[in-house]
């Protein structure tokens, strides 16, 4: 930057050089003297002043910063008067802000020039801040102008709410808790759609049952999207919603969490244009975000749902860094999970002593279990000849003791059943199974959260069913009516009640009976 002095009586209508102060006087840097500044200096007695010395190839920050914001936005946006190099961008309209990062990047090769933005895709309302481009000296040369302009295009843009009309289905199962729940996830989803300009919202509630689905299907508008809200959550091709005849899918979930259980496809028995079909997950019955939401921009401003466009929101789509299965409460459904230990078994195979207090690294089997279920309350059942030596080693953890252990498994469940709040479902571990990982839990419990709570949830691995059990208290009636030595798996019937989730880990199926069992499973996890 050029700076030279002149006498002040000449300094009219030029560019302060540096900034003035001097007896109560301030004026800054850049500014544009008129007639009353040139009074003021000349009344302090302030002969002399620095100037910016201007040439023809020099663009003032004012001027370079409303040519390169005119030139970088799109529909959808104005601008502000510029002031001190500073170009402010702002929503004309509520919709989806849309900005082009290479374009972004493009500009900022230089550092005269900045640019913040919001967060591309995200909704905004009109007159929001979008974006602000800075002139960080007083001035740029014409050719450094010249060179980004040439460079750049309209970035910043955005898309009106266009989508008008759309039909919701909701299934529910026969009872009255499936009902109700469902009723509300329909009310949140209108709440969702109208924030997004939709107006006319059809609302239908069917019996999750292949020919309600598709009757209601061949009933609906032609000419507008399909949401299904399942009584159940989606996670198989042969599930009742993905397995609709017609559609086929974009993808069979999206990668953002939460929302991944999401399905996005379009049906063709529509002749000309397919509509578009979207399985909404259950963690949409609460109104925080997830990738229902992020979709759902997609849909209402006129975006094509493709897969490019959906595999792009894996990049901040992970909503919560923290426990985020934690607080069903959020997901509007009505239990908290508590977890049951069982670890009353005879162990009659097990020669080490007994197995709750059999070496797995550096403590017990009981501990290490325990560790798995902390998240979720512990309570703990086993014989009373071990109480006292759990309780040592768990001190803070409610232990029952079963009187009527050796009657089986059954009696354990009983027993810890009778200690569950009305509030409660719970997730059944066995103590000879200490080998699941803790993010087998996390996904199961997730799979639970999305899910309306009417089904029980279990681990898969490789074809086998595994633990541990999640089990709501609407199926407690099944276990209180068991006898004797009868588990989990005779009780649950899979497709019916149960829902498996399948995942990559064989601790869920190896269970420690042996000494022989221990021996090889321990050493290959503690060797």
């Amino acid at each position: 930057m050029n700076i030279k002095t002149i006498t002040t009586s000449d300094a009219q209508g030029c560019y302060l050089g540096k900034t003035i102060r001097h007896d109560g006087l301030v004026l800054r840097r850049g500014r544009k003297l008129d007639e009353d500044d040139i009074c003021r200096l000349q009344g302090k007695n302030i002969c002399h002043i620095d100037i910016l010395k201007i040439t023809e190839n020099d663009v003032l920050e004012d001027e370079a910063a409303n040519i390169l914001a005119t030139d970088l936005v799109a529909e959808g946006t104005y601008l502000t008067d510029s002031l001190r190099g500073r170009v402010n961008v702002h929503a004309a309209h509520a919709g989806l802000f849309s900005v082009d990062p290479t374009i972004v990047t493009k500009i900022h090769t230089l550092d005269a020039i900045t640019l913040a933005t919001g967060r591309n895709m995200t909704t905004v309302n009109a007159g929001m801040l979008l974006a602000s481009l800075k002139i960080v000296p007083f001035m740029i040369s014409k050719d450094m102008l010249e060179a980004v302009k040439r460079d750049i295009e309209p970035a910043l843009r955005v898309f009106p709410w266009a989508l008008k009309k759309i039909s919701m289905v909701a299934t529910t199962f026969s009872d009255e808790k499936s009902q109700r729940i469902q009723s509300k996830f329909l009310e949140t989803t209108s709440t969702r759609l109208r924030q997004r300009g939709v107006q006319d919202i059809l609302k239908h509630q069917i019996l999750h049952e292949p020919s309600m689905v598709q009757e209601i299907l061949a009933r609906l508008p032609l000419d507008s999207p399909v949401l299904f809200l399942g009584a159940e959550a989606s996670m198989e091709n042969d599930d009742l919603l993905p397995s609709l005849p017609h559609v086929t899918w974009t993808r069979a979930g999206i990668p953002t969490d939460p929302g991944n259980l999401m399905w996005v496809g379009k049906d063709h028995s529509v002749v000309g244009a397919p509509r578009d079909i979207i399985i909404v997950p259950g963690c949409a019955r609460s109104l925080e975000h997830n990738g229902f939401d992020d979709v759902l921009d997609l849909l209402c401003s006129g975006h094509s749902l493709t897969r490019d466009r959906l595999d792009a929101l894996a990049v901040g789509g992970l909503y919560k860094t923290t426990n985020i299965f934690s607080e069903r409460g959020l997901q509007q459904q009505e239990y908290s999970l508590r977890s049951i230990i069982l670890a009353a078994g005879k162990g009659e195979r097990f020669q080490n002593g007994p197995k709750p207090l059999a070496a797995w690294g550096q403590q017990t089997f009981v501990q290490q279990v325990h560790d798995l279920a902390r998240a979720y309350q512990p309570l703990l059942v086993t014989r009373p000849d071990l109480v006292n030596s759990i309780t040592s080693l768990l001190p803070n953890t409610q232990i029952l003791s079963n009187q009527d252990w050796k009657n089986g498994i059954s009696s354990s469940l009983k027993s810890g059943l009778a200690e569950i709040e009305d509030d409660q479902d719970i997730i059944v571990f066995l103590c000879d199974m200490p080998a699941i990982r803790p993010e087998t839990i996390a996904m199961l419990v997730q799979c639970y959260q999305q899910s309306d709570g009417s089904r029980a949830f279990a681990p898969r691995y490789r074809g086998t069913r595994g633990h541990p059990v999640i089990i709501p208290r609407s199926m407690f009636s099944m276990i209180k009516n068991a006898h004797g030595d009868i588990g989990l798996g005779p009780l649950l019937k899979e497709g019916i009640n149960l829902c498996t989730v399948h995942v990559d880990d064989p601790g869920v199926v190896l269970d420690i009976d042996t000494n022989d069992d221990w021996t090889l499973i321990h050493g290959k996890m503690h060797p």
